[in-house]
């Protein structure tokens, strides 16, 4: 089995093959494409613009239900989020949506290491965690500014992705 980031790279080399690079300008430009996420990457609120479970299972089901996954970036290492089976489409819609899930007495918090990890906590105990990459130019499906969340396999060898995007109203629909 390939690591994440190697498949993530991969992914990123393809999109290059495929749009006339060849092999020695798509691995340079794949390299100058992404770096691993760092703290000051997470501020704002971000939409779940792609996910991806390989063989399908519990995330692939639950995100066919509710297609619209958001996490909200706080400072001081605090996030919230939440799902919903239509968008979100006003700023004022958000900040309604985001006061309501911010009244949990559940404290959420994220933490970015060296290398792009990243972990979510529900209160003290591990919720999520990835390997992260942030976009840092237009290349394919990505834009600059996303984060490629690539989450370690489990004892069933399911891989998942997702693919954040900053949202917006502009960008909600």
């Amino acid at each position: 089995m390939i690591s994440k980031v190697k498949y993530i790279v991969v992914s990123f080399l393809m999109i290059l093959a495929f749009s006339g690079a060849n092999a020695k300008e798509a691995g340079s430009a794949a390299a100058s494409s992404y770096r691993y996420c760092m703290n000051q990457d997470f501020g704002g609120v971000y939409l779940v613009n792609f996910a991806s479970e390989t063989p399908p299972s519990h995330f692939a089901k639950f995100f066919a239900t509710f297609p619209y996954h958001y996490y909200a970036f706080y400072a001081n290492n605090v996030y919230s989020f939440f799902y919903s089976k239509t968008p979100v489409t006003s700023q004022l819609g958000m900040n309604e949506t985001l006061a309501s899930t911010q009244q949990s007495k559940t404290v959420y918090r994220f933490v970015v290491g060296k290398k792009g990890d990243l972990v979510l906590f529900e209160d003290k105990e591990v919720k999520e965690r990835y390997q992260c990459l942030f976009v840092l130019q237009n290349t394919g499906q990505y834009q600059a500014g996303d984060m490629v969340l690539s989450a370690p396999a489990t004892t069933k060898n399911n891989e998942l992705i997702k693919l954040l995007r900053r949202w917006t109203p502009l960008t909600a629909n």
